[in-house]
């Protein structure tokens, strides 16, 4: 299994164990279920428990709860949030997946708080390409990725915020929001989560340039 993780706040957002798509470059779509648990299950993944439409009987319904097995699994926390404080929060969203995805490009060419780049931007790029012309293998693999990702995300930005304008904003009242568990906002992605239609369960959007895959 594939768990994908927050890269800014280091904790679990949800896995590959749930159909998912891409509706545009750079977004993961994660269709969730409403299931039933009993009191002392735990992870149930995407599958193991009972889907909530189904009959419970012999079951104590003191024991039975209703959850939608996305938030279940990962132990996501749902916040509330108005138009005004996600269109901000998204915001500074934006500029810390940015500025932490530039810190593991640097990390990656062997810079540290004690050893810390250049910050005049010609200096930078010479210091980045000295840098980067001394790795090899395993190391330098690591650094063209994260280098990759970070050009990607420039260049899907603009379709990014067209998706949260006209997926998110446009339809805000149809969606809920999550972070990791215990997540710190300003600290982590902001999940949108989107009920369409009659849907019982909402889907999950996650934002594929703030994940790192771990197989598990």
């Amino acid at each position: 299994m594939i768990i994908y993780y927050d890269i800014i706040a280091d904790k679990e957002l949800a896995s590959d164990a749930f159909e998912s798509t891409s509706p545009v470059k750079g977004i993961k779509a994660i269709q969730s279920k409403k299931i039933t648990i009993q009191e002392g299950e735990i992870d149930i993944g995407a599958n193991a428990a009972t889907e909530a439409t189904e009959d419970d009987e012999g079951v104590d319904a003191s024991e039975v709860q209703s959850v939608v097995n996305v938030v279940y699994s990962a132990k996501l926390s749902k916040i509330q949030i108005d138009k005004k404080e996600y269109k901000t929060l998204q915001k500074a969203y934006w500029k810390k997946l940015l500025d932490t995805l530039n810190e593991m490009k640097w990390s990656a060419l062997g810079f540290d708080e004690d050893s810390a780049p250049p910050t005049e931007k010609k200096a930078a790029a010479d210091a980045e390409e000295k840098a980067a012309g001394t790795l090899k293998g395993l190391d330098k693999k690591k650094y063209e990725d994260i280098k990759d990702r970070i050009a990607g995300f420039k260049a899907n930005f603009e379709a990014l915020q067209k998706f949260v304008t006209d997926e998110v904003l446009a339809n805000f009242d149809e969606c809920e929001f999550y972070t990791v568990e215990e997540g710190e906002l300003g600290t982590c992605m902001i999940v949108p989560a989107r009920y369409i239609g009659e849907s019982p369960a909402p889907i999950f959007y996650l934002f594929t340039d703030g994940i790192r895959e771990k197989k598990e």
